[in-house]
């Protein structure tokens, strides 16, 4: 029985992993389409898109390595990155996302954060599971209140980044990244936990909050090491 609920668990993280940029590359697609069919051709925008479109496709085969680095046994080096850089990777691939919702995007990213040690493609998945939550959150919120907050900045030997949005708060902050646990009607419950377990194989701490003007706030912590002293296992992409 635990063998058939690890694995089912297993199961249903990597198709949450999957569907995010597969559904980006759909998304982009459709509009790749239109930007070629317009009266006249846009071929700028559709160069730009087209790009994306590769992006997404490459975070898939990302996913898909890490999977097989867990059943491999092998472990990632990570690298000395720019958080402030994920961040604005992440809203630009979410732009689009951002617009449709009248979501009004507030960056507050110290420009001094020193790099830290970690994989990239992993800090990617937690900062776009972090603010395609709060976008959601908002959904039920009037347009003009809809408001997101990104922060990055230090706080002794630590680097940290707050995802705080203006929607109605969780209703169980203890419980958001516990596996399956969700209160979307067509959610997994997958993607904080698998957030969670990230974050904790590079040795930091994710905690939620509502914050008391209204909304709920998302923070992860992580230590500031160097590149080539610190190993994190690639299995944290598909744990819960």
């Amino acid at each position: 029985a635990l063998r058939a609920a690890s694995l089912s668990e297993l199961s249903v993280s990597i198709a949450h992993e999957l569907n995010q940029p597969l559904q980006a590359v759909v998304a982009n697609a459709g509009a790749f389409q239109r930007w070629l069919n317009a009266d006249p051709p846009n071929f700028n925008h559709a160069n730009r898109v087209a790009q994306k479109i590769i992006r997404n496709a490459d975070a898939a085969a990302q996913v898909i390595t890490r999977i097989r680095a867990l059943f491999s046994k092998t472990e990632g080096q990570p690298h000395a990155i720019d958080l402030n850089a994920v961040i604005h990777d992440v809203c630009d691939l979410l732009a689009d996302r951002l617009a449709s919702s009248s979501v009004k995007l507030n960056l507050q990213l110290d420009p001094g954060l020193p790099a830290t040690a970690a994989d990239h493609v992993q800090m990617e998945q937690v900062v776009l599971n972090l603010v395609r939550n709060g976008i959601e959150a908002m959904q039920d919120v009037s347009i003009d209140a809809r408001s997101l907050r990104i922060v990055s900045r230090q706080n002794d030997g630590t680097v940290e980044v707050e995802v705080r949005d203006s929607g109605r708060g969780f209703s169980d902050p203890e419980r958001i990244f516990e596996a399956f646990y969700t209160t979307k009607p067509d959610g997994m419950g997958m993607g904080l936990a698998i957030c969670h377990s990230i974050i904790e194989a590079h040795r930091g701490r994710l905690w939620a909050e509502n914050v008391g003007t209204g909304g709920a706030s998302i923070t992860f912590r992580l230590p500031i090491r160097a590149a080539d002293s610190t190993k994190t296992s690639t299995g944290a992409t598909i744990s819960a």
